[in-house]
């Protein structure tokens, strides 16, 4: 039975989506929001009496939370993004646990303060808070880095990298964080152009994307997006305030629709 991933890439999901490609295992996406309208719909509260997303199911094993999610579905199919023995096991599952308590709150912090928070709503102070409760850590993951040739565990892209740089994701407006850390710059960098990333990050714009193609562009014209003007800064990892702003109905079509319907 073909893996469901409930939840919408404008959350933790794109988590999951971006395992998924990695693994290159078919998928439907069931788009779930998080909130009364959707993710704590009676149906969907059967499935994560939790009331978030994302959640699987995978041929009737439901499992919750996106690090578990991922841990699970690299050890599954395996691979190199996968553990290749119980050392490495543990390694990618502290490496992951450690992200959630050590990055992900303080990250989520910088996220609110600098983005997703109108600007009368924002805190200079919490900003400053989180930033500086981040130093800490991101020096051991800077050290760990340097360790281990550029990724954490296993000397190779693994769920770890990828469970981790997606709590650093919430850092995108705030380039101040990772000032004086190349060496997790680049790895952070290096795995945002991957092209499993790129494919499940492709699905946060996809109602651009169907908007396009419904506007009769033929195959190869050319367009570009001007988004209407926003408080919002520029999303330093799509371009223009989160979306795709130029190129061709073919090439998004490529990237975009094959996202989502990749079974």
């Amino acid at each position: 039975m073909t893996l469901k991933i409930y939840g919408i890439p404008r959350s933790r999901a794109t988590r999951t989506l971006w395992m998924a490609h990695e693994l290159g295992i078919p998928f439907d996406l069931i788009e779930v929001a998080p909130g009364a309208g959707g993710s704590r719909k009676p149906e969907f509260l059967r499935l994560n009496p939790n009331g978030q997303v994302p959640f699987i199911d995978d041929d009737g094993l439901i499992l919750w939370e996106s690090m578990a999610i991922n841990l699970y579905l690299a050890k599954k199919h395996g691979a190199p993004i996968g553990p290749g023995n119980l050392a490495e096991d543990g390694q990618m599952t502290m490496w992951s646990f450690w992200s959630v308590n050590e990055i992900e709150p303080h990250a989520s912090t910088v996220l609110y303060n600098t983005a997703e928070r109108p600007e009368a709503e924002r805190s200079t102070a919490a900003l400053t808070a989180a930033l500086n409760a981040l130093s800490a850590p991101l020096m051991v993951l800077e050290k760990r880095l340097q360790e281990g040739s550029g990724y954490l565990v296993g000397r190779r892209f693994t769920v770890a990298d990828l469970n981790v740089i997606s709590c650093l994701f919430y850092l995108r407006f705030a380039p101040q964080a990772l000032a004086g850390k190349p060496v997790i710059r680049a790895w952070y960098d290096g795995a945002m152009a991957r092209p499993a990333n790129r494919s499940a990050f492709a699905l946060r714009c996809s109602a651009l994307t169907l908007a396009l193609l419904l506007a009769g562009l033929g195959p190869n014209d050319r367009f570009i997006h001007r988004p209407q003007q926003s408080k919002r800064p520029r999303d330093p990892h799509w371009g223009s305030r989160g979306l795709l702003v130029a190129g061709t109905r073919n090439h998004l079509y490529r990237t975009t629709v094959t996202a989502l319907s990749r079974r």
